[in-house]
């Protein structure tokens, strides 16, 4: 479970009275038990996803192709039978990283929406598999072509199209804004996954730098831990810089609220983050957010009024020392208010119905 899972839910639950979905999965595990449990009639269908490895080995490229064209053709065949069955009226891939939505889409002569979450490369080291002639002649062929913002939309050249629009997350409703005044003492770095490119080291080197462990403040990583090397590399820095007893790993927790409702400040320390749900959910949860000047954090982070950016990890540095010396209030009702005015699932879930509407 990840954000493009969550985000998949929020949006469900912003359309549910107009809409009556049926979630395609390619296989079982989590994500589709979650949806089960949560009364979602889900479907599974073995398919292959249309992405490389940026350092993929081309030697195997021919083998590879031909495997997941016969692969997905019988996929895609049993996809269009419940297309019918159904009468499903649109196809809605949930993510930039599937190709097999739109190409049954096509073939079925049914409405698609294409929701662009990622930017692959940057964020995740992949590429489409197809190509990228290949890859955005589907873009065009798409009905509608969504981005979670501006700088994915301008990543993959959707700007330029006709079908494309910019539609935020819906993250969580209105009412569940809030903000607890008496802040613990520790700073708050979550994703699903620890991984280099979400800037894990960066965090650990600005709360390093900061020295507020001095003053009792403790850094702590919510996540997964997939990479051993990287992690070696963390507690070297941890051993070599004295914060044994000031750095905490908790794993993965699917739910965060009590966590950065609580905590000091939220760092989002990516360099290429698409839009950040978790920097979202800090704001509309009252946690005051210092984030990368990159990627989506930009585009909804005014710096000094609804939270705080950096480009170095000196700039970091001086903001964690001096954030956990001032006020905060109004800095963190400015954050509810953008939250809730931009990411509300009920302002999304009107303009995803408008979209639908338009579109059949």
């Amino acid at each position: 479970m990840g954000g493009c899972s969550y985000s998949l839910e929020n949006m469900l639950q912003s359309v549910r009275d107009v809409v009556k979905p049926y979630i395609l999965f390619r296989d079982y595990g989590v994500a589709y038990d979650y949806f089960v449990q949560k009364g979602y009639e889900c479907i599974v269908v073995p398919f292959k996803l249309n992405i490389l490895p940026k350092d993929f080995n081309y030697l195997k490229y021919p083998f590879r192709y031909l495997y997941d064209k016969w692969y997905n053709y019988k996929a895609s065949r049993k996809i269009e039978r419940l297309v019918s069955l159904y009468s499903i009226q649109i196809i809605h891939s949930n993510t930039s990283v599937m190709t097999i939505g739109i190409e049954t889409a096509l073939r079925c002569n049914v409405k698609h929406v294409w929701h662009f979450r990622e930017f692959q490369d940057l964020d995740f080291g992949m590429k489409p598999f197809c190509g990228m002639k290949k890859f955005r002649s589907l873009m065009e062929k798409s009905d509608l072509n969504l981005s979670i913002s501006e700088s994915v939309q301008i990543h993959w050249g959707l700007d330029k199209y006709p079908n494309a629009r910019v539609i935020r997350n819906a993250v969580m409703g209105i009412d569940d804004a809030c903000y607890v005044e008496n802040k613990e003492k520790y700073i708050l770095f979550c994703s699903a996954l620890l991984i280099k490119t979400k800037g894990v080291e960066l965090a650990l080197r600005i709360f390093a730098g900061s020295q507020i462990y001095k003053k009792g403040y403790r850094l702590v990583f919510v996540g997964k831990i997939v990479d051993e090397v990287l992690m070696s590399r963390l507690y070297d820095f941890i051993r070599d810089n004295g914060l044994k007893d000031y750095v905490d790993f908790v794993g993965y927790k699917r739910d965060l609220s009590s966590y950065v409702k609580n905590a000091t400040a939220f760092l989002m320390c990516s360099d290429n983050e698409a839009l950040g749900r978790v920097t979202v959910e800090a704001m509309f949860w009252g946690c005051p957010v210092i984030a990368k000047n990159s990627g989506g954090s930009k585009e909804f982070i005014k710096h000094g009024y609804n939270g705080f950016l950096f480009n170095n990890v000196d700039d970091g540095v001086s903001m964690l020392s001096s954030l956990v010396e001032m006020d905060c209030r109004q800095i963190i009702l400015n954050a509810n208010k953008t939250a809730k005015d931009s990411f509300s699932i009920e302002g999304f879930g009107s303009m995803m119905v408008k979209l639908y509407r338009d579109l059949l």
